[in-house]
């Protein structure tokens, strides 16, 4: 079975890049304008949607602008460079002691667990990725996994809470603390992206079988 394809256009892309270009530059002129801590941290929030939305259908259009080989090395570069760039947010955060306390926590049993998700998931995506476009769906599965990683690294999690038949976010400053003192959402972020892309490719390659 062949694996889904969406049509994608050069103007459709272009005009997607430009739309979003437009309301990085609005809410970035907001940001510098309001006072509020708490409107700030809601306008960033926009704003790191939005300049994901330039890059992803910007990388697009280029996609689409070349051709063969061309293509081929554009689409690996960008899925390697990607997910890269987005690790730099946890070194640059971090303050490790060493390089082994980036990387030690990865041999443990109970991080296998998350391992098989994400590689099942990832390998069950595989029916839609765009097969002339596959790096898209790189992108979108490291963006997805940056974000896991981003609230594990600052110490946010949502637990279910029973009186209120609610589920509740909250900050553990000491879990946040301690992330940042290994450096180990570095390492695991990484290892992530990398079992992601692989089940993947993995799921690609049987479904041309």
């Amino acid at each position: 079975m062949n694996t889904e394809e969406t049509e994608l256009t050069f103007s459709e892309e272009k005009s997607e890049a430009r739309f979003f270009g437009i309301a990085s530059a609005i809410l970035l002129a907001l940001f510098i304008a309001v006072s509020s801590a708490f409107f700030k941290v809601l306008i960033l929030l926009g704003l790191a949607a939005t300049t994901w939305k330039i890059i992803f259908h910007g990388a697009t259009f280029i996609s689409l602008s070349v051709h063969g080989k061309t293509r081929t090395y554009f689409q690996v570069a960008v899925s390697i460079l990607f997910p890269v760039a987005l690790s730099l947010y946890f070194l640059a955060s971090s303050s490790p002691a060493s390089v082994g306390s980036m990387f030690y926590h990865l041999f443990s049993l109970w991080f296998l667990i998350p391992l098989l998700v994400i590689g099942y998931t990832s390998k069950s995506a595989a029916i839609v990725v765009n097969e002339r476009h596959p790096f898209r769906s790189f992108m979108i599965a490291s963006t997805i996994i940056f974000v896991i990683c981003f609230m594990g690294h600052n110490g946010i999690h949502s637990e279910y809470d029973d009186s209120a038949e609610s589920n509740y976010t909250y900050i553990d400053k000491e879990s946040s603390k301690s992330a940042k003192e290994s450096g180990r959402y570095f390492g695991q972020f990484l290892v992530y992206v990398l079992v992601s892309y692989s089940a993947m490719l993995w799921g690609l390659r049987k479904e041309h079988t």
